[in-house]
């Protein structure tokens, strides 16, 4: 089923008097204003339908966030938790403080998304506007509210883009004076599918600054990010512990190619607080073995290809011609490049390649290449050229061919023939002389008839193995009595 996406935002403030305000209505295709007394000022609204973005079915809630199951049992699940962190991603980006997520405001914002999908709308289904739901949760002690609200959107990165590609919800998210922000995520076979809320208030003053999710002695593999670890600051406002993802804007000191095996100090600045703790990253990594096959090659070409290995930063290939008094080098960054092609090179001349993979365990600028095992030498010979006839005669039931020049790269010539000009590709021929010259008498006595005669240029390499060329072109040839 095709499904349809649609946006909408809304942002309110409280204002200190119960006085009467203008307000724009958050119907859907409406922008009628509308008078009412209350305590509610709609400073913005935006409704945008069609955005970019994929459409595409997703299961339910993947679960709550492990580290924050304590505090914030299944009230954030991990849509909702990647969608605080890309808009705290959107927000830093700009400047401004990251938004934090505490159990009330997961509540609220997870009733509001069930209510979206009995009605899309910044008004609830029971009429009232929808910051009452943070009357409904008890939660009090804000100054300026914001909403916003999607549907159909399959995943958090693609709702957040959509947000931010809309200007009422950047806006929104983009507000200087906010503090939390809680997300609702709720997922239904019909209608829109998946529904999404971004509930945001303002503000607060954060106190103390902790890191959850830590393990004592935290040792992590080289390479690993901070963001990768799953850990979650814990702050504390009149709100209780809230919560929002670590990310490496907020951290200094960790290197993650220091593996001196030294514990590091992490430095966490955020909110105005700060606090540290240790990591260690693994010591030095040597990277396991790889093989190296030949897997094509042309008169100019060689390519070869190698086994992946895990944890590799990359793979140098060696190699050297059997002209060459120096071995040469390619060196590949990137531990999924697996093949290579050696262009550029000599017809029927033998090549040698071997490769190994590495890590570099390097650190502040400089390199410390740690390489694995070398693989087995394999050698690939590129093929000679093809030959060329320039003529061939018959006389006294004996034929000559004569070849327009040697071919480069080739030592020998194998003169074969058949009786029909497609019996050299189906394999329906005989040779009638293997030889080192560009001109030779076939050895058998032909019969009167009507022949084809082709060469393939090729070169031996000992232990029964040799490299032919492609055939030469091919030509027909009267034996008479």
């Amino acid at each position: 089923m095709k499904r349809w996406k649609k946006l909408m935002a809304v942002t309110v403030a409280v204002v200190l008097a119960a006085v009467p305000v203008q307000a724009m209505a958050a119907g859907w295709e409406a922008e009628e204003q509308e008078s009412f007394s209350g305590a509610w000022e709609v400073a913005e609204l935006a409704d945008t339908s069609g955005l970019a973005g994929g459409i595409m079915a997703q299961e339910a809630a993947e679960g709550s966030v492990e580290l924050l199951s304590a505090d914030i049992p299944a009230s954030c699940s991990q849509q909702e938790w990647d969608v605080l962190a890309y808009t705290n991603k959107e927000r830093l980006a700009a400047g401004l403080d990251p938004l934090t997520t505490f159990t009330r405001m997961q509540w609220a914002a997870g009733t509001r998304a069930i209510e979206l999908h009995t009605l899309f709308d910044h008004i609830r289904p029971d009429g009232s506007m929808c910051y009452t739901v943070l009357n409904d949760k008890n939660i009090s002690g804000w100054w300026t509210a914001a909403e916003n609200i999607a549907a159909g959107y399959g995943s958090a990165a693609s709702v957040v883009e959509g947000w931010m590609n809309s200007p009422g919800h950047r806006a929104n998210i983009l507000t200087k004076d906010l503090s939390h922000m809680g997300v609702g995520y709720y997922y239904t076979n019909s209608g829109y599918g998946a529904h999404w809320v971004q509930l945001f208030i303002g503000s607060c003053n954060f106190n103390s600054l902790s890191i959850t999710g830590l393990e004592d002695g935290l040792v992590v593999e080289r390479g690993t990010s901070l963001e990768e670890l799953g850990l979650a600051c814990k702050l504390t406002c009149s709100h209780g512990n809230s919560y929002l993802p670590l990310d490496e804007a907020y951290c200094s000191g960790y290197d993650p190619k220091d593996t001196s095996g030294e514990p590091q100090t992490v430095t966490v600045n955020v909110l105005g607080r700060s606090t540290t703790f240790q990591i260690t990253v693994k010591g030095a990594q040597v990277p396991g073995n790889t093989s190296l096959r030949v897997t094509g090659r042309t008169t100019s070409t060689v390519s070869v290809q190698w086994d992946r290995v895990s944890g590799a930063e990359g793979y140098t290939v060696w190699y050297q011609s059997e002209y060459d008094n120096g071995v040469s080098r390619k060196v590949f960054t990137g531990g999924n490049v697996t093949s290579w092609t050696h262009t550029n090179l000599q017809p029927g001349t033998k090549y040698f390649y071997t490769v190994r993979a590495w890590v570099d365990n390097g650190t502040g600028g400089t390199h410390d290449y740690v390489f694995g095992e070398q693989s087995p030498t394999q050698r690939g010979t590129t093929k000679p050229v093809a030959a060329r006839i320039a003529s061939v005669t018959a006389s006294d039931g004996k034929i000559k061919v004569r070849l327009s020049k040697a071919a480069d790269g080739a030592e020998l010539y194998s003169m074969c023939y058949g009786n029909s000009a497609d019996c050299f590709g189906e394999g329906d021929f005989r040779v009638g002389i293997r030889t080192q010259y560009t001109s030779r008498t076939l050895t058998p006595e032909f019969e009167p008839g009507v022949y084809y005669v082709a060469v393939k240029s090729y070169r031996d390499l000992g232990n029964n193995k040799k490299i032919y060329g492609d055939w030469s072109n091919v030509v027909r040839v009267p034996v008479r009595n």
